[in-house]
C-alpha cells in the first residue's frame, strides 16, 4: 500500500516538469524529466482517472509534458510527416476494426466472462497509446542533430553515475529502498535474489528493468568514449569501465550480453554496418513474438 509520500511525489511532479521547462530549453527539459520519472516516481503506482487510462510514471511525464508544452506556447510539433506517423495511424484503423469484429462477449463460466468491446474500448485504447507513445514523438521532433544526440548521451551516463550509489547500498543492504520512502514493494522480493547476494531495483520497480537501463547508460558512454567526449568528471575510459563493473553488479546476464554486443558494434564496425545490424537485431525482436503466435 503506497503511503502519503509516494502520493506527495507522484502528483507533484507535474510541478517539477513545469519547473523543468521554464528553468531549461525544452529539448532538455524533456529528456531530463521523462528519464528522472522512470527512476524516481514510485513504480507500480496508478491513479484512475475517468474515460482515461490509468495514470502511471510511464505516462505522467509525456502527458505533463504536452499540457505545459501548450500552456508555455512552446512551438512543437508531435505527428510529422513520414512513417511512423503512417504506422500511428495505422495503429489506430486496426483498433477501429478490432473493436468493431469483437462486439460479443466470451462466456468462460456461469459466472465469469470477459465483456465484449464497446466504441469507448476504442476511444480509451487510442488515448493510451498516444500518452504512452508521446515521448518518442517528442524525441522526434526535438532530437534533430548529432549535439542533440551527444547532450543526451551525456546527461544518461551522468544519471547513471548518481544513481549507482543507491544500487550500491541495494547490493549490500538488499533492495529495500522503495519500501523504505514510498511504503511497499513493486514485485516480488525473490526475483531480486541472485546467487546468494542481491540485484539491485533502487525505484525502477525490478532488477532486470534497472539492469537494461544501465546497460543503455554502458552504451551511452562508450559511444562518448568512441568519440573522445568527456561527460564527467571521470575520463571516458573509467567511465565505461565503472559502468561495465556495476552491470556485472546486477547480475542479470541478459543485459550484460546484449550490452557487449553494442559495445562490439560500437568500437568494431563502421556506421554503416551498426545501422545495418541494428535493423536486423530489430526485425529479429519484431519477428520473435509473431513466430510464437503462430507456431
Amino acid at each position: 500500500m503506497p503511503n502519503a509520500f509516494a502520493y506527495l511525489v507522484f502528483f507533484s511532479w507535474p510541478i517539477f516538469i513545469l519547473w523543468s521547462l521554464i528553468r531549461y530549453p525544452a529539448k532538455k527539459a524533456i529528456f531530463i524529466s521523462i528519464v528522472l520519472s522512470t527512476l524516481l516516481l514510485p513504480s507500480a503506482f496508478e491513479f484512475n482517472l475517468p474515460l482515461l487510462p490509468p495514470l502511471d510514471k510511464d505516462n505522467i511525464a509525456g502527458l505533463s509534458i504536452i499540457l505545459f508544452l501548450l500552456l508555455l506556447r512552446k512551438k512543437f510539433k508531435i505527428f510529422q510527416p513520414g512513417l511512423s506517423t503512417k504506422l500511428f495511424i495505422g495503429y489506430f484503423i486496426v483498433i477501429g476494426i478490432t473493436v468493431e469484429l469483437n462486439p460479443m462477449p466470451i462466456i468462460i463460466t456461469s459466472s465469469k466472462f470477459l465483456p465484449g468491446l464497446t466504441h469507448h474500448d476504442t476511444f480509451s485504447l487510442i488515448i493510451r497509446f498516444i500518452i504512452y507513445t508521446m515521448p518518442f514523438y517528442l524525441g522526434r521532433y526535438f532530437s534533430t542533430s548529432l549535439r542533440d544526440t551527444e547532450l543526451f548521451f551525456k546527461i544518461m551516463v551522468v544519471m547513471a553515475l548518481v544513481y549507482t550509489l543507491p544500487m550500491l547500498f541495494e547490493l549490500k543492504m538488499s533492495p529495500q529502498l522503495h519500501n523504505i520512502a514510498y511504503g511497499y514493494q513493486p514485485s516480488q522480493f525473490v526475483q531480486q535474489i541472485r546467487e546468494n547476494g542481491y540485484r539491485p531495483m533502487v525505484f525502477v520497480g525490478h532488477g532486470l528493468s534497472l539492469a537494461f537501463w544501465m546497460s543503455t547508460c554502458l552504451l551511452a558512454a562508450s559511444a562518448l568514449l568512441k568519440n573522445k567526449i568527456r561527460a564527467t568528471i571521470l575520463s571516458p575510459l573509467a567511465l565505461v569501465c565503472y559502468l561495465f563493473v556495476i552491470l556485472i553488479f546486477c547480475k542479470t546476464w541478459s543485459a550484460i550480453f546484449y550490452a557487449m554486443l553494442g559495445m562490439i558494434f560500437i568500437f568494431k564496425l563502421r556506421p554503416a554496418a551498426q545501422v545495418k545490424w541494428s535493423l536486423i537485431l530489430a526485425a529479429l525482436v519484431i519477428i520473435y513474438p509473431v513466430t510464437k503466435v503462430s507456431s
